[in-house]
């Protein structure tokens, strides 16, 4: 079965090692099957594979590199069904959010398509007569993508269609706790794709033997990673330690401020912070972590809050009526409750809290509004990765800021409020990389930059027009014409 082997230069392979994992369901802990256990030797043979594709991947004309990302998005469009179940299978999250992310993948490759047939430079005249200068996008050579658990198709896709667009070979080592959807569609590439061998290589196995390797092999020319602050900094750290430092992109942490002011309407704040906590079960870097509230709404936000998580479905994401589904792992379940325990012991208030349904065997966690949050608490600072919605009250929004910026991520911020003046103040001087107004912090455009500051981010951000500054080396071209026929010099 593909399962138990990498993709490497056009072929299925048996790991080196000759091992192989177990991966278990969050919803009721069956086995999943077995996937490459692979090491460094099956990272130099995939490096070697994708070296000896680059040359002609890299000298692929740009229409076909384009019409080669429409057909992969065709892929995905007819398999849709396919690839959704499997993310719901192996991850748990809803089935329609398995759909959203075949619909995202899509547009990501439609837009690189049409991003690369627009050009891929600038002509600038030149000081001389009939000269000019222009500038030029060439492809950087292989690249690696070490991609998370929580969005199995989509991240790995914000990575791999810039790349691909822009004429570089990937190795892809996907998240150990989700890697059937990576093997799905590199299968679906395989038989429908039409890429040359080597162009996409994957490689499955535990972080600390295919991600270091990844991230440390000289055949490597930049590195795009989404995960944990921890491991994206030592990521960045091993990119650098060359003596020829290499490209490293880092997706990392986040904790995300919902602040709510006293002029919003609050059963809208309600639903806004409830969907940027609830969907993915809290597992997406860009979640609502924590919640600020002027204090004169904060009675009547938790009011409406609370009657929204209590009327929250939990249960398997294959049932469309599903608000909720389990965690991601038996680890991810433990740590959270450990987070929130802690803080509960420092003051942290249940205020409302759905039920989990008798006979659930998964990984699942209750839906939860916490009040009283301090900054003294871990729920204050830490990611908790679960449906975990801790509130706190501010008085003015001096403080409200001041509060959000002084925390060590800066991946996504919202303010919902009806004060245009507000909304600029806060868009103004908030620090992360992506801030919205009345809008939930988790989400993004396939077609605008994504990408976070201080703790949550490092390197050029993904998507959009930024992708080209991180996948691509400019080349800059001076042309001055020699001397026509019958001229002694040029004229000036």
């Amino acid at each position: 079965m593909t399962e138990a082997r990498n993709y490497i230069g056009g072929r299925w392979v048996h790991p080196s090692s000759g091992e192989t994992f177990a991966r278990r369901s969050p919803l009721d802990d069956a086995d999943l099957g077995p996937y490459a256990d692979s090491d460094g030797p099956d990272v130099d043979v995939a490096v070697a594979a994708a070296a000896a594709a680059a040359p002609v991947w890299g000298r692929t004309s740009i229409p076909e590199r384009a019409a080669a990302m429409h057909r992969l998005a065709g892929v995905i469009e007819r398999h849709a069904s396919e690839l959704a179940r499997t993310m719901t299978e192996e991850e748990g999250k809803r089935i329609s959010e398995g759909f959203g992310e075949t619909s995202y993948a899509v547009s990501l490759l439609r837009y690189f398509a049409g991003f690369i047939l627009a050009g891929e430079g600038q002509i600038i005249p030149g000081s001389e007569f009939r000269a000019f200068n222009l500038y030029r996008r060439r492809p950087i050579g292989p690249v690696a993508l070490i991609t998370p658990w929580n969005f199995p198709l989509l991240v790995p896709l914000r990575k791999m269609a810039p790349a691909l667009a822009f004429g570089n070979p990937v190795i892809w080592k996907p998240a150990s706790d989700a890697p059937a959807t990576a093997c799905l569609f590199v299968r679906l590439v395989d038989e429908e794709g039409g890429l040359p061998a080597g162009v996409i290589n994957l490689v499955t196995g535990r972080s600390h033997n295919v991600g270091n390797a990844l991230a440390r092999h000289p055949g490597i020319r930049a590195v795009s990673f989404t995960g944990s602050t921890a491991t994206g900094r030592r990521v960045q750290a091993a990119g650098l330690a060359r003596e020829e430092p290499i490209r490293v992109q880092a997706e990392m942490g986040g904790k995300n401020v919902l602040i709510v002011t006293d002029d919003a309407d609050t059963a809208f704040a309600a639903r806004v912070a409830v969907d940027g906590i609830m969907k993915g079960s809290g597992q997406r870097c860009t979640a609502t972590g924590l919640v600020l509230v002027q204090a004169a709404a904060l009675d009547s936000f938790v009011a409406e809050t609370g009657a929204r998580i209590r009327a929250l479905k939990v249960g398997a994401g294959a049932d469309e009526h599903t608000d909720v589904t389990p965690l991601v792992s038996r680890e991810q379940l433990e740590r959270a409750r450990h987070i929130v325990e802690g803080s509960v012991a420092m003051g942290l208030a249940p205020a409302a809290e759905a039920s989990v349904p008798r006979g659930l065997g998964g990984w699942f966690m209750a839906p939860a509004l916490m009040t009283g949050a301090t900054p003294a608490m871990p729920v204050w600072h830490e990611e908790i990765f679960a449906p975990v919605l801790p509130v706190a009250s501010y008085e003015d929004d001096d403080q409200a800021i001041a509060w959000a910026n002084s925390l060590p991520y800066g991946l996504s911020a919202s303010i919902v409020t009806s004060s245009i003046s507000r909304a600029l103040r806060f868009v103004d001087e908030m620090q992360a990389g992506v801030v919205k107004v009345n809008q939930e912090t988790g989400s993004s455009e396939p077609n605008f930059p994504f990408g976070g500051w201080k703790g949550s981010g490092y390197g050029p951000l993904e998507q959009g027009p930024a992708a080209a500054q991180f996948y691509t080396e400019e080349q800059t071209v001076h042309l001055v014409p020699g001397p026509l026929p019958g001229e002694k010099r040029l004229p000036r």
